[in-house]
């Protein structure tokens, strides 16, 4: 089965139990991110889930279209956040106008991905942002990939794919992003043993 197949049949399964695990968890991140975007610029939220930042980026006065390959999340995301676009679409197939979007949040999505298919996913980021567009990339630190199951998905199992920040800066630059930001970073949900790194690059100016 692939990755995409993979991820709709386990967060669909999931459903509202998912949603509800981690609403009212939202990246502390949010706000120093949002100052980096143009007033009513456009965000593209990869992996909305049911909408949790989506509202947020909406209540800021950004433009917001968010992606996600689960129906029951793009239902949840219309029903919390009417004034934002959502639309069910693969991260390694972006559907949209080349520089079209002022930011790109891309929070604890990675996860979900083949480990091979992250320099596509960057150069799809590159290629739909605008000049001087920023991207927000939160990913689970390690190497490798391995399966796991805990609490946050009810038990199930799903596979996680883990990347170091030096390799995700490396992949940033070949793309041809400028890298601005790189850091470790807690686990917002409280697991002791949770380790993600964050980095945020720029479009540079044509």
């Amino acid at each position: 089965m692939k990755r995409a197949e993979q991820v709709k049949k386990l967060y669909g399964k999931l459903g509202d139990k998912y949603l509800a695990k981690i609403a009212g968890k939202s990246s502390d991140q949010l706000p120093i991110f949002c100052r980096l975007i143009k007033k009513e610029g456009k965000v593209l939220e990869v992996g909305c889930a049911g909408g949790r930042d989506s509202q947020y980026f909406v209540k800021k006065g950004f433009s917001l279209t968010g992606i996600d390959l689960v129906d029951k999340f793009l239902q949840k995301s219309r029903e919390l956040v009417p004034k934002g676009k959502f639309k069910k679409m693969d991260i390694l197939a972006l559907d949209f106008p080349e520089n079209y979007f002022d930011a790109i949040w891309c929070h604890a999505v990675l996860v979900d991905i083949n480990r091979q298919d992250l320099r596509k996913v960057l150069a799809n980021f590159l290629r739909v942002l605008k000049s001087q567009g920023v991207v927000h990339l939160e990913f689970k630190r390690g190497r490798g990939s391995k399966v796991v199951s805990e609490d946050l998905i009810s038990g199930e199992k799903r596979k996680i794919s883990y990347f170091q920040i030096k390799e995700v800066t490396e992949k940033a630059k070949a793309v041809g992003f400028t890298v601005i930001k790189s850091e470790q970073a807690g686990d917002s949900l409280g697991r002791r043993f949770t380790k993600w790194a964050r980095v945020w690059a720029v479009k540079p100016k044509n």
